[in-house]
């Protein structure tokens, strides 16, 4: 069981830390940047349609793993949980070899 604190005084929507995650890619390295003050899990992350364990991404910190191939583009989807565990929608970017710094997008369902 993992319990974190989370201040009162934070004024960001919980449900929205995972929509602000910034990605980069250099290779088949990948870095994932969480700009906010709360903890972000990867939750059913696929990488190019693989699936991932994603763990979590700290707040004001950033993650780097070998996701990607050296070679080509590459698509990463993920979802994450939000505070009562409900799965929230997934977003997706996709990166060339070099890319700095890509938000996500929502990922249109049918």
């Amino acid at each position: 069981m993992k319990i974190f604190y989370r201040p009162s005084n934070l004024s960001e929507d919980p449900n929205m830390s995972y929509q602000k995650l910034r990605w980069a890619r250099k290779n088949e390295i990948v870095t994932v940047y969480n700009p906010g003050p709360r903890y972000v899990t990867l939750y059913n992350l696929h990488v190019d349609g693989k699936v991932i364990d994603g763990g979590m991404v700290a707040p004001f910190s950033h993650r780097q793993q070998s996701w990607c191939k050296s070679q080509g583009v590459c698509e990463i989807a993920w979802q994450t949980l939000d505070v009562y565990n409900n799965v929230l929608p997934a977003w997706k970017v996709k990166m060339n070899l070099l890319q700095m710094d890509v938000s996500g997008l929502q990922v249109k369902t049918d």
